[in-house]
């Protein structure tokens, strides 16, 4: 079991994680709010996982991870979209409509 402060650095951690890749997220013109959706989902598929679990993982609450990049979503620069990345995603995107 985690010490309350090795906890809480593991999670300061993953929070600085999360705004180190949102920014690289806009550096490189990906659409950073792929990261929020991404993290809406985690919330409702961990919607059943019991509170001690919660408790002991290093990773911020999602609610705290959501709220932190709705923030950086408000407070940062429109980013102009990736065309190479786009042609890609929907090239994916068609292969795993295929199997669905």
């Amino acid at each position: 079991m985690y010490a309350n402060g090795r906890q809480q650095y593991s999670r300061d951690l993953e929070t600085e994680a999360d705004t180190d890749g949102f920014v690289l997220m806009q550096q490189n013109n990906i659409d950073p709010k792929g990261m929020l959706d991404l993290l809406k989902l985690l919330k409702k598929e961990s919607a059943g996982m019991p509170e001690m679990m919660k408790y002991l993982s290093t990773h911020p609450e999602t609610d705290k991870r959501i709220k932190n990049v709705e923030f950086l979503l408000n407070s940062s620069r429109k980013y102009q979209e990736n065309e190479e990345l786009k042609v890609i995603f929907e090239k994916i995107r068609r292969r795993i409509n295929k199997y669905m």
